[in-house]
């Protein structure tokens, strides 16, 4: 599988950032060749409590959009795995050991995490609503991918995670999705343009 990088924007997971980097806490702690990275465009001092906390490193990029940001977490890694937060769920810790063995067991260049693939009915419903497809609280993609198809496009902020997602989709790549135990229930909207929600309420 090789080496590992999680990223979770702080706009994106919310109140709920640190019970994401604790479950990741735990895969960190079992391995050299994970990372643990946060973005945010806001400044707060309960970030670097939560770097010390949990060994994770914070990219503050101030007025850069969410496509930007998670780029330029992006090209700070050398990892080979790229696994980004998508939702304020996430899995529960027990649920990562399944999650990584599936990375390491199987020949797949994505892995949506959190959620089965939707059915026919659903697809169908959401292109007659002209609605964008649920988010998974995770996905994982190989940096080889990740580099073939340019990144997240720098022009989007809340769309930019859809929007990779489907470019991801329509090119050749080997996609499964892994069901798994979530902390909280998955929203149906993208993130909200509001940065002030984000670490509110922290567990």
């Amino acid at each position: 599988m090789g080496s590992l990088c999680f990223i979770a924007d702080a706009l994106v997971t919310g109140a709920m950032l640190p019970r994401h980097l604790g479950a990741l806490h735990s895969v960190a702690l079992e391995s050299s060749h994970v990372q643990l990275l946060m973005t945010t465009s806001q400044p707060d001092p309960r970030l670097s409590q939560l770097e010390s906390r949990y060994q994770a490193r914070c990219l503050l990029t101030p007025e850069l959009t969410l496509g930007e940001r998670l780029n330029h977490a992006a090209l700070s890694s050398q990892a080979d795995w790229f696994v980004f937060a998508c939702q304020p769920s996430c899995p529960t810790s027990a649920a990562w050991p399944k999650i990584i063995s599936r990375l390491n067991a199987h020949k797949l260049d994505v892995l949506m995490i959190g959620m089965s693939r939707p059915g026919l009915f659903e697809r169908l419903l959401q292109r007659f609503f002209n609605k964008p497809p649920l988010l998974p609280p995770y996905f994982a993609v190989t940096r080889s991918w990740l580099e073939k198809i340019g990144g997240f496009d720098p022009e989007l902020d809340r769309d930019t995670l859809h929007d990779l997602l489907q470019r991801l989709q329509t090119c050749p790549t080997r996609i499964q999705c892994i069901k798994v135990p979530l902390k909280a229930p998955l929203h149906f909207h993208p993130p909200t343009d509001d940065p002030t929600p984000s670490l509110r309420r922290p567990p």
